[in-house]
């Protein structure tokens, strides 16, 4: 290990020679951990280069003795270096372009509000600072008071920068977060956007509106009626939508679906949803007519032969590719421009006196106050509506009015009173008033203990006394009984044991007679004159 200055060659321009000279920074020489010579550059002072050069040794022996710091090299690193690579890490996750650029726009507000440079610039009291100042009201340069961030936003700026926290310390950059403990704010008493829905009367007019409105946004009226009944029907959200061609709709299908790929949807994953049947019926008959337009179109010869046939020798039907609303009115955020202008033409205000507004995005809030008006449980609305949390659905998509309310209400079961409850029990049976039924065990007496085998049993005493009531019909006595063929069978029982009414439906008595015609429709087992029949 050396300090030394590297020497070069340069031309005298004067004497035009070629002379040696020497840098103005010292160099220093030494084995890193692996053994390897390292030449570094370290600084004009040659004090303070051989404290630098010991600092270099002395690292390479914790190295050797296994207590390196890893964090060290990221810790010199500028901030601006590792926001690049968290960058690549979300796009090399397939998060959408708009949302890496919208987290990576965050994150460097925060960091260049609060004046980092470092890592260990990094502290939580300056983010908090930071966001509560953006929060409030501020003067544009013409002297108009403009309303800061909403919680809403502020929740955003911190999420981001957070994510990226955890990240620094996922990806071993960074030994611990010191913003883990920021949570977020309640956004509930700051909402700047409250959305509604349309009843059923309403968005039919939205709807005819749109079919007869002129074309907005390079969308025609009929383009924004099939939009807006879509979007309605299935909780698609904007940018999905904009992704759908024929391809996506399987219509023969029970029950008809439709895909939305990984890449267009939200959660990043490919979804296949049910298609409502007059979504379905609509659908088929605008894909009917756009096959007969391509069909009568005619077509170049280069084409013409890639285009197979069916067994009845007519041309198959091929999904036309194109979206089905194509344009940038997603990308661009123009579906709040196009039902500002629809709802103008129905006679529908944008925002009502409460402050509630219907934007594109209030068709997903429509979708779920249909399912919930619809009784469908939360936990299926949550499926249908790809959310994570079902608070998300109930509490931000739900939008029930007073009317659905009382609706509710009044499908509550009124209390029932002790002579309605009588009746619905003498009605059903279940009672305890009314004729008794008897019936008889088939064999009541097994439970008794006989004291020898050949006990006599109790049962009716002829076929004639079957014919009077059961309750004195007297015991009778008769010895054991012998096999004599099926003639003799019968059911030895006591006509006066009852057995108890259970269940909704009122039992029947049950009579000795029963017994004997079962009994007697079995015939005797006789046999031949010469031996066995």
């Amino acid at each position: 290990m050396s300090l030394f200055k590297r020497t070069y060659w340069v031309v005298d321009p004067r004497t035009g020679e070629r002379v040696r000279r020497k840098s103005e920074n010292w160099s220093g020489k030494y084995r890193d951990d692996l053994g390897v010579w390292q030449r570094v550059t370290l600084c004009p002072d040659k004090t303070l280069a051989g404290l630098m050069l010991d600092e270099l040794k002395r690292k390479t022996l914790r190295c050797h003795a296994g207590v390196a710091d890893p964090f060290e090299a990221h810790r010199k690193r500028p901030l601006s270096e590792h926001v690049a690579a968290y960058r690549k890490h979300l796009e090399a996750k397939r998060n959408s372009a708009d949302h890496v650029a919208r987290t990576i726009q965050r994150i460097e507000s925060v960091i260049d509000g609060c004046g980092w440079r470092r890592i260990a610039d990094t502290k939580p009291a300056a983010v908090a600072s930071w966001l509560a100042d953006q929060r409030e009201p501020m003067k544009d340069k013409d002297g108009n008071t403009v309303p800061g961030l909403s919680v809403a936003s502020s929740n955003h700026y911190l999420t981001a920068i957070k994510g990226f926290a955890r990240w620094l310390v996922k990806d071993r950059r960074s030994a611990e977060t010191p913003l883990a403990h920021l949570s977020r704010l309640n956004g509930e008493d700051d909402i700047r956007r409250s959305r509604r829905s349309l009843s059923e009367a309403e968005f039919g007019r939205l709807l005819k509106a749109a079919r007869d409105g002129k074309s907005v946004c390079g969308l025609t009226g009929a383009e924004r009626e099939l939009l807006y009944l879509v979007a309605a029907f299935t909780g698609l959200r904007a940018r999905e939508l904009s992704s759908l061609t024929e391809s996506s709709f399987d219509l023969t299908a029970n029950p008809p679906t439709m895909t939305v790929e990984a890449g267009y949807s939200k959660r990043r994953r490919r979804d296949t949803l049910p298609v409502h049947p007059l979504v379905a019926e609509t659908l088929a008959t605008l894909f009917a007519q756009r096959q007969r337009k391509r069909d009568s179109a005619p077509i170049a010869l280069k084409f013409d032969a890639d285009r197979k046939k069916s067994a009845h020798g007519q041309r198959e039907a091929i999904p036309n590719p194109e979206p089905l609303w194509p344009g940038t009115w997603a990308k661009n955020r123009h579906g709040a421009e196009m039902m500002r202008h629809d709802l103008q033409a129905a006679g529908l205000p944008f925002e009502d006196e409460r402050g509630d507004v219907f934007d594109f995005h209030s068709l997903r809030g429509q979708f779920i106050t249909q399912l919930g008006r619809s009784g469908v449980s939360l936990v299926e609305a949550q499926k249908l509506a790809r959310h994570c949390d079902p608070k998300l659905t109930a509490n931000h998509y739900t939008h029930l009015s007073l009317h659905d309310l009382t609706s509710a209400v009044s499908r509550l079961a009124a209390p029932r009173t002790p002579h309605q409850e009588g009746e619905t029990m003498k009605a059903t049976g279940t009672d305890d008033s009314g004729s008794e039924s008897l019936a008889p065990t088939v064999a009541p007496n097994l439970a008794q203990k006989p004291e020898s085998r050949g006990e006599a049993l109790t049962t009716a005493a002829s076929s004639s006394d079957a014919n009077c009531p059961a309750e004195h019909l007297p015991p009778v006595t008769r010895k054991p009984r012998k096999n004599r063929g099926s003639e003799h069978v019968r059911e030895f029982v006591t006509a006066s044991t009852r057995v108890p009414k259970v269940g909704v439906e009122p039992t029947h008595p049950l009579r000795i007679r029963d017994f004997e015609s079962r009994a007697s429709a079995i015939p005797p087992l006789r046999l031949g004159e010469g031996g066995t029949s």
